[in-house]
Order: C-alpha cells, then structure tokens, then sequence
C-alpha cells in the first residue's frame, strides 16, 4: 500500500490549468528545443500541446515559451526566463507536497498493510551522576525502574527502540524482553551525550512517520497515556505530539519524521529540547496530550525521587 500522489493548478473557474503533463510538456521542449518535437516524444497532437500553453500562459498572464523563426533547422521554441521560473516552482511545490504527503500518510497509516508504526524510543544510557548509582536498575516495586517504564509502552501501537550504553542497563532489557515476549530494539549510542542517544534512537527508527522520545526513569507513565499519545499522532500528522498537564507539555515528546534533520544536528548533553527551544514555531504548533495523572510526569533523578514514586504506587 502506497500513496499516489497528483499535483496540479487550478484557474479561477476551478479547472485544472498545469499538472504533471504540461509540465513535462515543458520539460521535453527545454531539452528538444521545439513544442512539435516535444509533442511526438509524449504522444501528443501539436494541437493539443499548443492548447495546453496557451491555457497556461491565459491563466499566468505571461509567456512560457518564446518561438524562434527561420535559421538553418527551421523555427524552434525555448522557454521564457518566466517560464523557467515557474517550471521550478512548480517542481519545488510538488516534491514538497510529495515528501509531506509520504510522512503523513505514514502516519495515519501506521501499523496497516507493512507500515511501520510510529517509534517509542526509551532513552535508558543515561549516567545517573545525581543519582549516585544505575537509576534505571533501582528497584521500584519489586522490579527495576527501567521495567515499569518499558511495560507502559502498548507494543500494538508503537515499535518499541531502548538506547543503552551499559552493559548491566542492556542485560536488564533483555531479561525484560524475555519475561515479557517482547523483541524491542536495542541501540548503543555513539557518545555519552544526550544527542549520542537521541541519534542512536532515530538510526533505529528513520522508516517510522515519528518517534516518541521516552526517559528510561519515567516509571510511573501509563499505557493509557501513550495510546492518547499515538492517537495524537495519526490525527495530527506531521506536529510535534507531548504529554503534559493542565496544557503545559512535557515528556514524553513526538517529533514527526520531517524533523528528524534537525534533530541529528544537536549537539552536546542535550536531547529534542534543544530543536524546540530554537524552533518555536514546532512549540506553538505542538498538540499537548493530558496526562491520566500528573504523577506519570515524574522521574526519579535523585533517591528522594524515587522514594516519592514508591509512595505514588503504594497509594494508587
């Protein structure tokens, strides 16, 4: 299953004016030097190519091709300086309609007929300095933190990326995944910086329409709050997706495939909250998804932390 896309321009009465014939009508003259020849090699009547520019150039309200009487060949055409420029317009509009319509159409057919579904990345190869030891394998509930945040993610929506350095971190994504029957991906980032681990998860998700960034420490997060997140994203294609409170996002954080770019580009001990604090156009345009309860904000950087979560579960 695939998109087919059309691109084409309309006049003021609502028909179509230029699409991608006459534009390879145009592009054949370019590359023939003459609107007969570059009829015949399209199959095309010279009439009706001669109808095809005129309309254009009625609708434009200039030339698109200029024709050169007499000379050793006979006469000939060329397109106008003007006719140039709107041929790559309009090539320009169409990749971009093109490249758009392929991420949204990722996206709002996730998981059907060998689309990938959008990616859950669990960023879990973090150092924990404040924290004094591996937080990710502190035990929260009779299980490691690392646990509770990898059960939250609904495998049926999301394809499930961890990003892990140690190889103590690694062994307990393991164990998990065979406790579970699960079969997440496992990267290893390059570095030790936040922006290592965040291009270790795109490597492992460029095919997928978005990826949800997730702290491997965020233990209290819920499933429930991650299918709101998924079901953000088929219905807002190609937006910045977070799950918040009271409107204020927070994490986790979507981005759409068309950001991944940039988001290779950062650099140094930061993750996407560096894109969006230089793109706020991604912030005002965001969709901020309610959280089931503000506590499934929390993560558990210090000891304090997470004593603060095992009270939450003990009271839930």
């Amino acid at each position: 299953m695939e998109p087919r896309i059309r691109v084409m321009v309309g006049g003021e009465d609502g028909e179509r004016f230029f699409g991608d014939g006459p534009c390879r009508l145009l592009e054949e003259l370019a590359r023939l030097g003459s609107l007969s020849a570059a009829a015949r090699s399209l199959g095309m009547s010279y009439s009706k190519a001669t109808r095809i520019v005129n309309r254009a150039e009625q609708e434009l309200g200039f030339k698109l091709t200029a024709r050169r009487v007499g000379g050793e060949g006979g006469g000939s055409s060329e397109l106008t300086p003007q006719g140039a420029e709107f041929l790559d317009r309009y090539r320009a509009w169409r990749r971009s309609v093109e490249r758009d319509a392929q991420a949204s159409f990722r996206a709002c057919f996730a998981g059907l007929q060998g689309q990938p579904l959008p990616a859950c990345v669990v960023l879990a190869a973090g150092r924990s300095e404040r924290f004094g030891s591996q937080k990710l394998l502190a035990t929260l509930a009779d299980e490691p933190v690392l646990w509770h945040t990898l059960d939250a993610v609904p495998r049926d929506c999301f394809e499930l990326v961890v990003v892990a350095a140690e190889p103590a971190v690694v062994d307990a994504v393991c164990r998990w995944a065979e406790a579970r029957n699960a079969t997440p991906t496992i990267a290893a980032p390059a570095g030790p910086d936040q922006s290592d681990s965040m291009r270790a998860g795109l490597d492992a998700c460029e095919r997928c329409s978005s990826a949800v960034f997730v702290p491997g420490d965020q233990a209290l997060l819920s499933d429930e709050s991650l299918r709101s997140v998924a079901a953000a994203l088929a219905e807002h294609p190609g937006r910045v997706v977070r799950l918040g409170w009271h409107g204020e996002g927070r994490s986790p954080v979507a981005f759409p495939s068309g950001t991944y770019r940039a988001l290779r580009t950062v650099q140094g001990d930061v993750g996407g909250s560096a894109l969006l604090k230089a793109r706020p156009d991604l912030v005002a345009d965001a969709v901020v998804v309610e959280a089931g309860d503000p506590r499934e904000l929390l993560d558990c950087d210090t000891p304090d932390a997470l004593e603060a979560m095992a009270n939450a579960l003990g009271a839930s």
